[in-house]
């Protein structure tokens, strides 16, 4: 019996090792992440969430996914020369998706609160 149960384990094992999703290519998360930090957001971006999407449990990707989308929403917070109807809001959807990828990123939790209380305090609805 401890013989059969050892087996089922064993092939339990490797089957799920087996069925497992596929890891991201290193490479292909370094060129997203280059193209993020020389500020061609849409492109980095693009491919990092394309790589979440091929590996959702891969914690990589998430990293940069968290960090992609993070710069992404501090540039448009504090470096874009985008007036603030339009910077606010993209700004916001950045940092959302930032806490959906890592709830516990308190940037993101207290940018969210930031724009939100701004968009109070002009008495506008908070965009969604």
């Amino acid at each position: 019996m401890i013989k059969k149960l050892m087996l089922f384990s064993v092939l339990s094992l490797a089957f799920a090792a087996g069925c497992g999703e596929k890891k991201a290519d290193p490479a292909k998360i370094d060129e997203a992440t280059k193209l993020i930090a020389a500020k061609d957001f849409d492109k980095g971006i693009a491919m990092i969430d394309d790589l979440g999407k091929a590996s959702p449990s891969d914690e990589l990707v998430k990293k940069a996914q968290v960090d992609g989308h993070l710069k992404y929403a501090n540039f448009l917070m504090y470096e874009s020369l985008l007036p603030p109807k339009e910077k606010y809001p993209s700004a916001l959807r950045q940092y959302r998706l930032v806490a959906s990828i890592d709830p516990s990123n308190g940037e993101a939790k207290d940018n969210i609160k930031l724009i939100e209380g701004i968009y109070n305090q002009m008495g506008r609805p908070i965009p969604q």
